[in-house]
């Protein structure tokens, strides 16, 4: 028996109930760098088969994350930034990361995934990756 796709509407709904933690997960590849992430992360991936976004932001944006250079002046993207995902009705996607403002640091296209249609918004703080409910 396969498992029934989520809507984005009730994913979004599930996600609202995601408020602090009580377990954090690591996902690492064959580099050094991790990903330490909450409960409410973990649903998501979990639900829409996000593994390979979590291997996307652990491989191009973790390296630009803690590197020294773009952590200079009043804001520390190793501290605090934000990742976006946004899924077109098309299945393609844009990975963003924002700095929390209005800058935008990096960007990922991607040629095609079943995610849900929508905007899925990630933090990251002090290298835990966390639904924004859960700070």
């Amino acid at each position: 028996m396969t498992q029934q796709k989520i809507t984005a509407s009730e994913l979004k709904s599930d996600l609202m109930n995601f408020y602090g933690t009580e377990n954090y997960y690591i996902h690492s590849l064959f580099s050094t760098d991790k990903i330490t992430y909450t409960d409410g992360v973990k649903y998501w991936v979990e639900k829409v088969g996000g593994y390979w976004f979590m291997d996307n932001i652990l491989t191009e944006f973790i390296p630009y994350i803690n590197n020294p250079k773009n952590n200079k002046g009043p804001y520390s993207l190793a501290s605090f930034c934000e990742i976006e995902l946004q899924v077109n009705h098309d299945g393609t996607a844009l990975i963003l990361l924002n700095d929390g403002g209005d800058e935008t640091h990096q960007t990922k296209r991607i040629p095609f995934t079943d995610c849900p249609e929508g905007s899925w918004k990630f933090w990251i703080e002090n290298g835990v990756m966390l639904l924004p409910s859960e700070h």
